[in-house]
């Protein structure tokens, strides 16, 4: 039977201090631009569920309150949750990454050339048309009308030569110039997967791990393999074979492709990550699953913009080019193919690759790790991909000198509604309503990653006309309790 814990946030009682001012107005006593009031939050010590709320001043005596739910999730078994992880694992990977002092420096220099591009669509896929005589021609939206433009590839940085690709300039270098070597990037990739899955182990997650590895092309290292047996103890042998999978080498065969056409044309190997992609797709959907409705993760890991594309790795392009292209429109076919369950979480390692930010399923799935700082990102994306909570409720109770101004119907929360899975196939679904200066606010069947509520209070005039100070302490909020099941 699941116990029902209380995570009472008497702390949560966010204190305005108002001052008058001439003309009867009231401002915040340490005013700025957008006054913000963060008290800390409160946690549960034993499953590290927090409930912490913020609020930003939006008028003279309005304020924006947003209470959030987040945390690492709970040991009891919970529904299947299936992540694959895609790994990087061109000749590049094996470059090591260097522990010590950061390079700092803000002087850039712009790694530019020049592109035809098209003048209506902007896509730079261009094909020459004819022989002698011809025309450029646009290969996406078939316009005529091509020009050329000077293009910033990246960026090196003056002082130690690192390479930032992408146009946009860097504020400062990031790289390590120095120190103790922390290992081949592949390693480090690897270390910071096996810890994502003690975490897994540690937490008692019901989930299925699988591995694909991508070169010039991709292969599966490991299908889905449960690290629970079904009564919810671990299953050790699993998990072995998962850390073997992980900590493997390089696979046979993946730079056997052949690159047929392209920049890189009579070469083999490189970066195909949408290879990565279509097998990664194929290891997380296989044939005759039972487990066809678990919530599905896919977490991709580059180096580097891609080279190669197309499945068999027989296309090129220069770094990011068109393979970044094809890269791109392979993630939005299999975003598309999957519009429940499923999350594509992408890391460019050492470098900020910009195709990985487009594939990702939205923008907050798109990490960037600089090094020794990889650990963290997965742990990160962990903390997301869990259940934080089951059955949540929140009773948020108004202060007494400041009223509910936002409406019902506009108070804003997400998730807004809850994907069916395989063994909560009609969920309850979150949902807000409001009596008198309380807040009822039902999170529904589950809360993965987070959940937010956000509305707005006013100040009670009358509080301040009976003032004996020149600041008075305005409790926000009487409390706001959580109640959920673990």
């Amino acid at each position: 039977m699941a116990h029902l814990k209380r995570l009472a946030s008497c702390l949560l009682a966010v204190l305005l201090v108002v001052t008058l001012i001439p003309g009867g107005a009231l401002q915040t006593a340490e005013a700025t631009e957008t006054p913000t009031l963060t008290p800390d939050p409160v946690v549960n010590s034993a499953d590290n569920v927090t409930l912490s709320k913020t609020a930003v001043q939006t008028a003279i005596d309005e304020w924006e309150v947003t209470l959030q739910i987040s945390g690492g999730g709970s040991t009891s078994v919970k529904p299947q949750i299936d992540i694959v992880l895609v790994t990087d694992y061109s000749e590049s990977m094996n470059n090591h990454v260097y522990g010590g002092s950061i390079c700092g420096s803000t002087s850039f220099l712009a790694d530019e050339e020049t592109k035809r591009v098209c003048a209506k669509c902007g896509s730079d896929d261009i094909e020459w048309k004819g022989f002698i005589i011809g025309y450029w021609q646009c290969e996406d939206c078939r316009s005529k009308n091509t020009v050329e433009r000077k293009v910033t590839k990246g960026w090196w940085c003056s002082n130690c030569y690192h390479y930032y690709e992408g146009e946009s300039r860097p504020e400062s270098c990031t790289q390590n110039l120095s120190g103790e070597d922390l290992g081949s990037r592949q390693e480090i990739a690897q270390n910071a997967q096996v810890a994502l899955v003690d975490s897994l182990v540690t937490k008692g997650i019901n989930a299925r791990i699988g591995v694909v590895q991508f070169g010039g092309l991709s292969k599966q290292k490991l299908a889905l393999t449960a690290i629970l047996n079904e009564d919810g103890t671990t299953n050790t042998t699993n998990v072995d074979a998962i850390k073997a999978a992980i900590n493997a080498g390089k696979m046979d065969g993946l730079d056997s492709n052949s690159i047929d056409s392209g920049y890189w044309k009579g070469s083999s190997g490189g970066t195909n990550i949408e290879a990565g992609l279509i097998q990664g797709n194929k290891t997380l959907y296989p044939k005759r699953d039972s487990g066809s409705a678990n919530q599905k993760f896919m977490i991709l890991l580059s180096d580097g913009q891609p080279n190669v594309y197309s499945e068999d790795g027989s296309d090129s392009s220069e770094d990011g080019g068109y393979a970044a292209t094809a890269a791109e429109k392979r993630a939005t076919t299999i975003k598309n193919s999957h519009k429940t369950n499923f999350e594509l979480y992408t890391v460019g390692f050492t470098t900020n690759v910009e195709c990985l930010s487009n594939i990702a399923s939205s923008s907050d799935k798109y990490y960037y790790a600089v090094g020794a700082d990889l650990g963290s990102i997965f742990n990160n994306i962990l903390n997301s991909i869990l259940w934080v909570i089951n059955n949540g409720t929140v009773t948020d109770i108004m202060g007494g000198m400041v009223d509910l101004i936002t409406e019902q119907s506009d108070i804003s929360y997400t998730p807004t509604s809850l994907n069916s899975t395989s063994s909560l196939p009609t969920p309850t679904q979150p949902s807000v309503s409001v009596s008198g200066d309380s807040i009822s606010w039902n999170t529904g069947s589950y809360v993965s990653g987070s959940a937010t509520m956000t509305y707005k209070v006013k100040l009670d005039p009358t509080a301040v006309s009976g003032a004996k100070s020149d600041s008075i302490n305005v409790p926000l909020n009487e409390s706001a309790v959580l109640t959920y099941q673990n």
